[in-house]
């Protein structure tokens, strides 16, 4: 009710609610169509792609380390780059996705790769900053778990997707 509309108030939070199913849809493409791909154009076992996953979830985290800094600058003294830094990251993951569906050798690809789950993990540590800051003290906790029912959304386009997935043969 009363704290939901209070949350409502703050822009910046808006602006992720709206942003977070575009967000998401990026994650599909981690998770359902990437190991699809992978297994098909380079011939990969189920044990291969789980080495390939395994060096991905290592980048992540060592994306994720540096995220903290680096939004700790971007946030000291304009917030507002930060938000430059989130709008990047899937443009560099679209350029993967690019370069990915070009077929280079396979050490290109893995190396490629790692640069696609760096870009998914960069904004998070600072992304949950921005919301603290920008939303009022007594509704923060309420403003912080609102981000949920938005990426449920990326569960309606689901079905969609993998008929689309099915439609073309993957």
């Amino acid at each position: 009710g009363e704290a939901y509309r209070a949350a409502a108030r703050v822009a910046t939070l808006r602006r992720f609610w709206y942003s977070i199913p575009f967000l998401g849809a990026r994650g599909i493409f981690g998770a359902l169509l990437l190991p699809i791909f992978l297994a098909e154009v380079y011939g990969l076992s189920s044990t291969q792609l789980g080495l390939v996953f395994g060096t991905l979830g290592l980048s992540g985290l060592l994306g994720l380390l540096a995220a903290g800094p680096i939004g700790t600058y971007l946030l000291r003294d304009r917030p507002g780059r930060f938000m430059t830094v989130l709008g990047f990251a899937p443009v560099v993951q679209a350029l993967v996705i690019v370069v990915i569906s070009l077929r280079p050798p396979l050490p290109v690809a893995l190396a490629v790769l790692q640069l696609y789950a760096v870009a998914e993990v960069i904004g998070q540590p600072g992304g949950y900053t921005l919301i603290s800051y920008v939303v009022p003290a007594r509704v923060r906790g309420l403003g912080l778990q609102t981000t949920v029912p938005w990426q449920l959304l990326n569960l309606l386009v689901l079905p969609f997707l993998v008929a689309t997935m099915h439609r073309f043969g993957l």
